[in-house]
Parts: C-alpha cells; structure tokens; sequence
C-alpha cells in the first residue's frame, strides 16, 4: 500500500500471447507470438494472500493521448 506502481516490459514486440502464472507467492510473466514457445519476462515474490484479482488494461501514460486496444481469445 501506497508504493510506486511498476512496469514490467518484454522486449518481444507483437506478443500474441501473454501468460501471468502464480506459484505461491510468486507471480511469472510470460510472452511470446502465436505458435512459438512462451519465454520468461519476469518474476517476483508478494505475499497478496489467497485471493488475488486478475485483469488486462491499457494505459498511454499521456493524459493527452486517447488509446484504443482489441483483446481477444481471452483466457483466465
């Protein structure tokens, strides 16, 4: 509570498929494009409890700037 909010990037462009896996208290993201193997972005250890929520969002960053995103083929 009241910290900073953090960015984890891939450098993969064009990901077709993200993947944010939980094992215990650690929390793995993965990318890659369709058809090829999910490579490993990221990790990290929060201790967040038992129930967690999930969700995809899009920010420009810009309070200028209006984005538009397509999700598709969501699954949790």
């Amino acid at each position: 509570p009241g910290g900073e909010t953090e960015e984890v990037k891939t450098a993969l462009t064009n990901a077709d498929v993200i993947q944010l896996e939980r094992k215990g208290t650690e929390y793995i993201f993965s990318a890659a494009r369709w058809g090829e193997p999910l490579s490993m972005v990221g990790s990290q250890k929060l201790p967040l409890g038992d129930e967690v929520y999930v969700g995809i969002f899009l920010c420009s960053h810009n309070e200028q700037a209006v984005e538009k995103a397509l999700f598709k083929n969501v699954r949790i």
